[in-house]
């Protein structure tokens, strides 16, 4: 179970884009939890985009010149490790870039920011039930539906 929040200037990524990178964005997230092949692991996967207005994105050294990207990906405590969520934040700025058209250069690769939280076991209610990496886990092994 993994939630994928990209936030970003409103227009930056257009609904003809969205579709296809939110899709790409939950198949990287949900492979590196582990559950790649998985019939189950895509439905539990979730992504937001969140516009902003133009405004709303600033630097310290005032507007950027191109749209800045913070995502924030959220997964059970335990289903990423450090090196996997190191592989994850590079694979998610490199589809997002790839996605905008523009090249892997430092400039463009410091406009994406990638922080990662942890559900502890227990802390997310689905369906009404409590979860667990271990559930999720055994969810997934019997290709049982989550619900909610």
């Amino acid at each position: 179970m993994a939630i994928v929040s990209v936030t970003t200037t409103q227009g930056a990524v257009s609904p003809e884009v969205w579709v296809p990178l939110a899709e790409e964005l939950a198949t990287l997230t949900y492979e590196a939890e582990g559950f790649a092949g998985s019939a189950v692991a895509p439905t539990v996967c979730w992504t937001f985009l969140d516009e902003r207005p133009r405004h709303a994105f600033s630097t310290g050294a005032g507007d950027p010149a191109a749209a800045l990207y913070y995502v924030e990906v959220t997964v059970l405590s335990g289903s990423v490790d450090k090196s996997g969520k190191h592989k994850l934040g590079e694979a998610i700025t490199l589809a997002l870039l790839a996605r905008e058209g523009v090249p892997a250069t430092a400039e463009n690769l410091n406009r994406v920011w990638v922080r990662f939280s942890e559900i502890a076991d227990g802390d997310l209610i689905v369906g009404g039930e409590s979860t667990s990496l271990a559930g999720l886990k055994e969810l997934i092994a019997q290709g049982v539906a989550v619900r909610g």
